[in-house]
Order: C-alpha cells, then sequence, then structure tokens
C-alpha cells in the first residue's frame, strides 16, 4: 500500500479548501439573490398577475424573505374595489402586514407546511349594489364556470397557530342604504390542516370583535 506523500496530501487539502469556500460562496450568492432580488420580483408579478387576474387594482407596498429563518413578510397588501373612474374606487380587500413561518418539513412532505402566520389589520369589504349583485359577482362567474381539466385531488396542507388581529368586515348595502360592521376582529385558530402533520400550537382558539359598535 502506497502512502500519500506531503506534497500529495497538500494538494487535496487544496483541493477540499477550494471546494468548501465555493460552496460557501454559492450559498452566500443564492441567500443574495433570495433576499435582494427576489422580493422584488415577486412583488412586480404578484401586482401584475393579480390585477390581471382580478381586472382590479393590486398594489404591494413590499415583500420581505428571510431564507435564513423561512419566514415571509407581505406588508401593505391592497385590492381596489372594482369602479369606473380611479376617484370612486374604494377598498375591496387589503391587510397590513402577513407574516408567514414555513417549515423545513415542507420539503419532507412536499406540501406547504407553515409553522405559524399572522395576519395583521385585514379589511373585507362586500357591497350590495343592486337585488343579487354584488362587487365580486364578476369574480363568482368567473371562477365558476366549469373547467375542462381533469379534477384533481385537493392540495395537502398544514397551517399552525393561525392569528388575524384587529380586522374588519364591512357590508354596504346600497339598495337599502345601510351599512353593517364588524371591526376589531381578533382571532387565533391554534391548527389548520389536511395533512398529517403535527406541529406544535402555542397558542389557544379565540374570537372576539365589535358588531356596529358593539362588543360581543
Amino acid at each position: 500500500m502506497v502512502t500519500p506523500t506531503l506534497p500529495h496530501r497538500l494538494m487535496r487539502f487544496k483541493r477540499l479548501v477550494i471546494g468548501l469556500v465555493g460552496v460557501a460562496g454559492l450559498v452566500v450568492l443564492l441567500a443574495g439573490v433570495i433576499t435582494f432580488w427576489l422580493p422584488g420580483y415577486a412583488k412586480t408579478q404578484l401586482e401584475t398577475r393579480l390585477s390581471e387576474l382580478l381586472q382590479r387594482p393590486v398594489t404591494v407596498a413590499s415583500i420581505e424573505i428571510k431564507p435564513y429563518t423561512l419566514e415571509l413578510i407581505v406588508s401593505g397588501f391592497h385590492i381596489a374595489d372594482k369602479g369606473d373612474t380611479e376617484a370612486k374606487r374604494q377598498t375591496f380587500f387589503s391587510f397590513d402586514k402577513l407574516h408567514l413561518d414555513l417549515s423545513i418539513e415542507s420539503l419532507i412532505h412536499r406540501a406547504p407546511v407553515i409553522s405559524a402566520i399572522a395576519l395583521t389589520a385585514p379589511v373585507l369589504r362586500v357591497a350590495r349594489e343592486a337585488e343579487g349583485v354584488f362587487n365580486f359577482s364578476d369574480l363568482l362567474e368567473k371562477f365558476n364556470q366549469p373547467s375542462e381539466e381533469e379534477p384533481t385531488q385537493a392540495a395537502k396542507f398544514s397551517i399552525a397557530n393561525v392569528s388575524i388581529r384587529e380586522g374588519r368586515f364591512e357590508f354596504d348595502d346600497r339598495l337599502l342604504r345601510s351599512m353593517q360592521q364588524l371591526s376589531e376582529i381578533n382571532l387565533t385558530v391554534p391548527m389548520l390542516a389536511n395533512l398529517g402533520v403535527v406541529q406544535t400550537n402555542w397558542i389557544e382558539p379565540h374570537f372576539e370583535g365589535k358588531i356596529n359598535g358593539a362588543p360581543f
């Protein structure tokens, strides 16, 4: 058996160091792309594609991605109501911040496994414009059209520690000229899943809010 000489050992060590430096550089480069380039690209694509799909202006203030902790933060999301002019458009749906913690188990199960999701200040505004006509009627008609594709199985997912803070729901009945409002909604749900994955739950079920200013 031939014993490697010192130069051979040094050459192997040098190759190992070069390989490790190359892998580390690739990881740093990939993390930089995900952290600094991907959020801007995702923001543009989300605004463009959702605006086309919903036929309503969609804007996003910012998207932040943290690859090392698997966190996604979307801030200032807004869907305007469909209107004749820019001045008449009101909010259809919006939220201040969406904070999502993705679990590494998503790779194992090949399905979204979310360890926590927090939605801050969501607002949904529904308006009845005429008898049987709402501000979302066009969306129902669009998405209820029969598809020519073969039916697929429901997507698997696991979401734990769901919280909604300071939510608001408004119902504007233009036909009867009345406004109903459910405000200051605080909701927590330990688990929502159709995937057999158990996540650690640190929140308890809770719901509270105000109906037209009266707490319940």
